[in-house]
Parts: C-alpha cells; structure tokens; sequence
C-alpha cells in the first residue's frame, strides 16, 4: 500500500476559551481532528493498524486554564493555503475556539513539543494583599538562588528546585481584593513550571485563580 506522506505543515495559532476550559488535552485534540474532518481537510493520517491524524499540539493545557495563542502543527496530503484552511474551518468550529492565524513552515521542521522552551500566563485572582505587598514578595522570589517547590510524579510527591524554572515575573495590577500577576515560566521536554507552584512560593492561595496562558515561546522565536 502506498504510504499517505504528508506533503504540507500548516501551523495554527488558535484561542481555547473559557467553554472549553474543562476538557482535556486528548479532547481537544480529538475536537480537532473532527473539526478537519467535517470540514474536508486533506489530513494526513499515520500508517498501521491504527491510524492516528498527523496533527500536534505544543502543549497541553491543564484542565481550567485557558489559552489566547495555541499553537499546533496540521500534516496535510494536499496542499491549502492558510486561507483556504481558515474558511474551511470557520463554520465547523465548536464554540470556545477560535482561529487567531495559519502559516506554512517547512514540512521538516523540528516539532513542536521539542522546540517548546517557555510559556506565559496572566493569573488573575483574590488577594487582600496590597500592591506594595505582591511586589515585595515577587523582588523576595526573584532575588533567591534557590526556591523548594513540590510536585506530583507517578502519585508520589517530589522537591526540586523551581528558581530556575521562573524566568520572569511581574504583577500587573492590585486593587479591591483582586490582583493580576504576570508569569514566564520553562515550558517543554526541558522542564515545566506551573502557575500554582509559582503562587505557592509566594504564599499567595491559588484557590479560585482564573489563568490564561497568553503566549508559547520556541526556540525558533526571534526574541
């Protein structure tokens, strides 16, 4: 049988609101999937007993976030034009996402989830605590070498060290009980920070945090 090889890269940055917030990454990924089906996408598909659409999502997004720039890679056995893709895909979208923009990349490019290298969130959520307060403790966090954090892995909890994992970290504004912080953090096959780790160095509770992770930051960015 001859092999359907992929013959296009089509990257699409998309937004997954807040109606989607609670599904998982192998839901949107099966969303996906039939969304570029309906509406008639030539979508490579891998080879055996199984085959498995040749579609790639950076990164997952944990269940409650929301993403305003998504990123995932769609292999196609004909070739369309950013266009043409986004007009196919308008009327099959469910609510909740959205098509922000497609551009062709190399059909050989590095994938994304080993070219992943940091992410960014905007945490919205309930504090007393004053302006003066947050951006005391934020100058305190980043002036340390190391910072003990705590995670799950294969059910067991595990320490390690979450300084370097924080690259940048600023609070946007606080005011009547509510404050906003800004975070970039490592992201990808190199390392992982999440924004509740982050909160809980700061001793700031994470119960009740809206979080949007903004931007995905690859190694083949210019910045």
């Amino acid at each position: 049988m001859e092999s359907m090889a992929g013959k296009q890269r089509l990257r699409v940055t998309f937004s997954k609101g807040p109606r989607l917030k609670y599904i998982s990454h192998l839901d949107l990924a099966l969303t996906w999937e039939r969304a570029l089906r309906r509406a008639g996408v030539p979508l490579a598909y891998s080879q055996g007993h199984n085959p498995q659409a040749k579609l790639q999502l950076a990164s997952g997004l944990p269940l409650g976030y929301i993403g305003c720039a998504e990123v995932m890679d769609v292999i196609l056995t004909e070739p369309l034009s950013p266009v043409q893709l986004a007009a196919c895909l308008q009327p099959v979208l469910p609510q909740g996402l959205s098509v922000i923009g497609i551009e062709e990349v190399p059909l050989k490019s590095p994938s994304l989830q080993s070219a992943l290298r940091q992410a960014v969130y905007r945490v919205r959520l309930e504090t007393w605590l004053t302006a003066h307060d947050l951006e005391r403790r934020i100058r305190d966090l980043l002036a340390v070498d190391r910072l003990e954090g705590q995670r799950i892995r294969k059910q067991r909890a595990e320490n390690f060290d979450l300084r370097p994992l924080v690259h940048d970290l600023w609070l946007e504004g606080a005011d009547q009980g509510q404050a906003v912080l800004g975070m970039r953090l490592s992201a990808g096959q190199r390392g992982h920070a999440r924004p509740e780790a982050v909160l809980a160095a700061l001793d700031v509770p994470a119960a009740g945090a809206h979080v949007e992770r903004s931007q995905l930051l690859f190694e083949f960015d210019s910045h």
